[in-house]
């Protein structure tokens, strides 16, 4: 979607005293609840997120609602039956699909199928490329995948989904705020961290954006706090410090990789790494694998 008169303007945010997880001023919820009605996810991914966050998902509840979008149930196989999958037999029913790969698999490519809707619109301001930024988000997730599996931290299906979704603020700032987004990129060029210039020019970052719009959408707490923190793991409370840690070292080694979010963007994460443990011996394993991994990603970004 792009900006429209109703765009909202950085005046109208106060500063944000600490982080979401306190009490939100009501002149900053005023304005990311203007900013959430903009850019609204496709309807099935609050669907998909209602089942899914059940104490108990049902993969039947799931099936039936993934089948009431045609379109949505066509590319779904399809991913499914990639090689980014590595199934040995095609599927070709949601019903196999779920049984194969579990539920929370099957929610994780809907929502990636979703919410690749959200970046196909061109830049608003010119200064973000939507489509390396869906790469970024998508590379993160699958490195913060292969981080979980390899260290034994999180679920590697919750390390994904948050990877996912980490910058889903940043996008949202590009496409509706464009009057200030030029800003914050100017700033960045003339060697300002990209977060801090964000404070300065709008006195919130994408990140408390991002984690805003996430929990009205109906991503679960973790999921939240992962995206507000994936710049401060060590700020996150302690039940998602974790994940925010794994958000945050895969996002460091993709953008050294060269899939970053922003060019010449530099980001450090030596904090995550110590709370992880990765270890230049565990470090060096990684290394070796994240080629096959971000190569694999093209599966799910050109589909």
């Amino acid at each position: 979607m792009t900006a429209t008169s109703e765009t909202p303007s950085a005046a109208e945010a106060a500063p944000l005293s600490k982080h979401l997880c306190g009490d939100v001023d009501p002149k900053l919820e005023s304005l990311f609840e203007r900013l959430h009605n903009l850019a609204s996810p496709p309807s099935m991914v609050p669907q998909v997120l209602a089942v899914a966050t059940r104490e108990d998902p049902s993969a039947e509840d799931l099936r039936m609602v993934i089948e009431k979008d045609q379109a949505l149930s066509v590319r779904l196989l399809t991913l499914i039956n990639s090689s980014y999958y590595g199934l040995r037999n095609e599927v070709s029913d949601l019903q196999t699909a779920v049984s194969l790969l579990g539920v929370d698999k099957v929610k994780n490519v809907a929502l990636t199928i979703a919410m690749s809707e959200q970046f196909k619109a061109p830049s608003v301001v010119g200064n973000l490329d939507p489509r390396q930024l869906w790469d970024h988000s998508v590379s993160t997730a699958a490195v913060a995948r292969l981080i979980s599996g390899r260290c034994g931290i999180e679920d590697p299906e919750a390390a994904y989904l948050a990877g996912l979704v980490h910058d889903l603020g940043l996008n949202v700032l590009e496409q509706h705020m464009p009057e200030h987004a030029p800003r914050v990129y100017v700033r960045f060029t003339a060697g300002q961290d990209w977060v801090n210039a964000e404070q300065e020019v709008l006195e919130f970052d994408h990140a408390q954006l991002g984690a805003y719009l996430a929990s009205k959408v109906g991503f679960g707490r973790k999921t939240v706090e992962a995206i507000e923190f994936h710049h401060a793991p060590m700020a996150a409370p302690e039940r998602s410090r974790d994940l925010a840690a794994l958000i945050a070292a895969a996002n460091y080694l993709v953008t050294r990789c060269g899939h970053g979010s922003v060019d010449r963007r530099r980001i450090m994460a030596d904090d995550a790494i110590e709370h992880l443990n990765l270890t230049n011996k565990k470090l060096r394993e990684l290394w070796e694998d994240l080629d096959a991994t971000l190569q694999s990603v093209s599966e799910l970004t050109h589909r």
